[in-house]
C-alpha cells in the first residue's frame, strides 16, 4: 500500500485564521489571501474571488490535501518573503546579505512582488561594499526596469574602473555586457594614460617664499620627490594606488631640501585634487551616462 506524503506544517507561517493552504518544497502554510495578493502580483492573479475570502472547495489552496504549490523558491527564501508583504521585515546581517538578498530579490521576481524587490534592493545598497563591482553592475541593469537603482548603478561604475583589466575575467566580461564592458575599458584606457602624465608632472609650486635659500635645488628635489614617490605609487606595475591612497603616501615621503613651506605649497596643491578632476569627471560622466541609457 502506498505511503501517502503529508508535507511539515511550518512552525513560523501558520495562521489559524488563514484561507488558503500553499506548499512550498516539504511544508505546508495556512495564509492570508489578501496578504498574498497585496505582496505578489502572482498570487493576485491566482484569486479570482475578492480579497480575504475563503477558497472554493475545488480551487487549489482549499485544503491540506490540495495546496498551491510553489517552485522555484526554497523554504528559507519563502519564509523571508513572508515575513517581508506580513510587515516583519527581517535583519539581515552582513555575512548573509551577499547570498540569501539576492536569493529574495529573484524570488520577488519570480512572484512579481513589488515589496520584496525593495526590501532586497534595500539591503544590496546597505551592503553594497560586499559586493562585488561586477556583481553591483549586472544586478541593477537585470533590476533597473522595476526600480531604476541608478545610484546603484554609478557606484558600481565607478568602482569598476578601479579593477585593472588584467582582473577582469571572461565571465566578468559576459555578466556585465557588451556596452559597460566597453565603456569601462575606454574610460580605464584614458585614466591610465591621464595617470602616466601626472607622474611625470609634478605641480608646480609656484614661486618660492623668502625661506627658501635654495629655489633652484627646492625645485629639483621637488621633481625628484615626485617621480619617485607619486610617480612609483601611481604606476606600481603590481599595486597601482588611487590618487588619494598615492598622496596619503607622498605625504610622508623625504623631500630633501625643499623647506617646509615649499612642501606645504605643494601638498596643498595636490589636496585640491586639480590634476585629477578631469579624469573623475570623465569616469562620473560615463556612469550618469550608461545610467540614463542603459536603465529603463
Amino acid at each position: 500500500m502506498a505511503l501517502h506524503f503529508q508535507p511539515a506544517k511550518s512552525d513560523k507561517h501558520w495562521h489559524d485564521d488563514g484561507t488558503h493552504y500553499v506548499q512550498v518544497v516539504e511544508t505546508l502554510y495556512l495564509l492570508h489571501s489578501d496578504v498574498l495578493s497585496r505582496g505578489s502580483q502572482v498570487f493576485r492573479d491566482m484569486f479570482v474571488v475578492g480579497n480575504g475570502t475563503m477558497a472554493p472547495s475545488d480551487q487549489d489552496g482549499a485544503s491540506r490535501n490540495k495546496p498551491i504549490v510553489i517552485t522555484n523558491v526554497n523554504n528559507i527564501i519563502f519564509d523571508l518573503f513572508l515575513c517581508i508583504i506580513y510587515g516583519n521585515w527581517p535583519p539581515i546581517p552582513p555575512a548573509a546579505a551577499k547570498g540569501i538578498v539576492v536569493e529574495v530579490l529573484e524570488a520577488g521576481r519570480y512572484l512579481q512582488s513589488e515589496s520584496t524587490m525593495n526590501w532586497s534592493l534595500q539591503h544590496i545598497e546597505h551592503y553594497k561594499f560586499h559586493f562585488h563591482a561586477v556583481a553591483l553592475v549586472t544586478l541593477a541593469l537585470r533590476y533597473g526596469a522595476v526600480t531604476a537603482p541608478n545610484s546603484m548603478f554609478q557606484h558600481a561604475f565607478i568602482r569598476l574602473t578601479n579593477i585593472p583589466l588584467a582582473k577582469i575575467t571572461v565571465e566578468m566580461e559576459r555578466d556585465m555586457g557588451p556596452l559597460v564592458f566597453s565603456a569601462y575599458a575606454r574610460v580605464t584606457h584614458a585614466v591610465d594614460a591621464h595617470r602616466r602624465i601626472l607622474a611625470a608632472e609634478p605641480p608646480p609650486l609656484g614661486d618660492h617664499p623668502s625661506c627658501c635659500r635654495d629655489p633652484a635645488g627646492c625645485g629639483e628635489d621637488w621633481q625628484s620627490a615626485w617621480w619617485n614617490g607619486m610617480g612609483r605609487f601611481l604606476l606600481d606595475g603590481r599595486n597601482p594606488q588611487t590618487w588619494d591612497n598615492a598622496m596619503a603616501r607622498f605625504e610622508d615621503f623625504e623631500f630633501g631640501r625643499m623647506t617646509e613651506e615649499c612642501k606645504l605649497r605643494g601638498i596643498e596643491t595636490m589636496r585640491g585634487k586639480t590634476a585629477f578632476e578631469c579624469a573623475d569627471k570623465l569616469v562620473i560622466d560615463t556612469a550618469n551616462q550608461l545610467a540614463v541609457s542603459l536603465i529603463k
